[in-house]
């Protein structure tokens, strides 16, 4: 992962535990990282709304005693630092504290810090596989070929899921106005792009790592294609809708490839529930048993399935098998789009049970 992305990747938490207030932000680079500072000066610009560059220092040496209380300005309430060294690290803590800021560096995450790792590492994916470079060994990545067709206006009609359209257009009606959306997970470009190149949906997105997207199309070059974020962002965890979004709300609710990784996804899918209008649809697409697959590692922490019965499952690795759709919010199984043992796609239904499902 590149030096100034860790650090961004770092400089997050101070909003997040600040409550959002606006810092001053002072930088200092080593100069042995090769990082550009109006590249820094750049990308950190993606968050003005929280935070603003007030000095900027690329230095070759530690920093000498008094050299903060020198340069940084009395609006300074961070002070951060891009190095490997120890010892240059070392020489802006102690600056650092000396003003009685907060402090942020360009390190790897603890490996105890076992969900940020993770959260690290899924930046680092997505931000190599944006740019079609792996920067850990320079090769060309995985699924490149699946993000151009992402960002093609064209092409990413073929990544929508057009099972959806016979529900948008019950949503619809005679109405022309785009379906009420929430894309839980939706990563740095959703899935659904192309209903909103069309017109057909309104998407809010949530995801905990949109700050850092929004960092990566920029870093690419692609923030200003149309559509590439959503309507609306939100950049949370989806235990936390029902705390920012009232019940309610939405038509269509969609996740794929996140529902697993989550905390606790019982909880997701009733907080889900609740966002929902009367009538809408639930669309969970997910990996079939992905903590085995992936050997309980990392945010794969879940098996989710739909067993024998045809009921959804949610299952850890030492846990009994749970129901995944909990008691009493009014959801119930409409459709399996697919089951295999790679994918499984299915859609809730908000409703009373009971009535005429398929």
């Amino acid at each position: 992962m590149h030096i100034l992305m860790r650090f961004l990747f770092n400089l997050r938490q101070v909003r997040e535990t600040n409550g959002g207030s606006r810092r001053g932000l002072t930088l200092v680079i080593d100069e042995q990282t090769g990082v550009a500072p109006d590249e820094a000066r750049r990308l950190l610009l993606v968050w003005r709304d929280w935070l603003s560059v007030d000095a900027m220092l690329v230095r070759s040496a530690p920093l000498e005693p008094g050299t903060l209380t020198e340069e940084a300005s009395g609006a300074c309430r961070v002070v951060g630092v891009i190095t490997d060294r120890a010892d240059f690290t070392a020489s802006v803590q102690r600056e650092c504290q000396a003003l009685g800021c907060a402090y942020t560096h360009s390190a790897y995450p603890p490996p105890s810090a076992v969900r940020e790792s993770a959260l690290c590492q899924e930046v680092a994916h997505h931000d190599f596989e944006i740019g079609g470079v792996n920067e850990w060994d320079g090769q060309p990545t995985r699924w490149t070929q699946y993000i151009l067709q992402h960002l093609s206006r064209t092409h990413c009609e073929r990544l929508f899921p057009q099972f959806l359209l016979p529900y948008i257009r019950r949503f619809q009606g005679q109405a022309t106005k785009p379906v009420d959306t929430l894309d839980i997970g939706c990563g740095p470009i959703s899935v659904l792009r192309w209903g909103v190149l069309q017109g057909l949906l309104h998407v809010t997105g949530v995801d905990p790592l949109l700050d850092m997207y929004r960092i990566i199309l920029e870093r690419h070059g692609l923030s200003g294609l149309p559509a590439v974020a959503c309507h609306r962002e939100l950049n949370i965890y989806a235990e936390e809708l029902t705390s920012v979004l009232p019940p309610e709300t939405f038509d269509i609710i969609h996740t794929r490839n996140a529902i697993d990784h989550v905390e606790d996804p019982i909880a997701v899918v009733g907080q889900a529930g609740a966002c929902l209008r009367s009538g809408g649809i639930l669309v969970l697409d997910f990996h079939t048993r992905e903590g085995s697959r992936q050997g309980w590692e990392q945010l794969h922490q879940f098996d989710l399935y739909v067993d024998e019965k045809k009921q959804l499952v949610c299952q850890t690795q030492r846990g009994m098998p749970r129901p995944l759709i909990p008691d009493g919010i009014g959801l119930f199984l409409r459709e399996i789009v697919a089951q295999t043992e790679d994918f499984t796609v299915v859609i809730l239904e908000k409703g009373e049970a009971g009535g005429d499902h398929e």
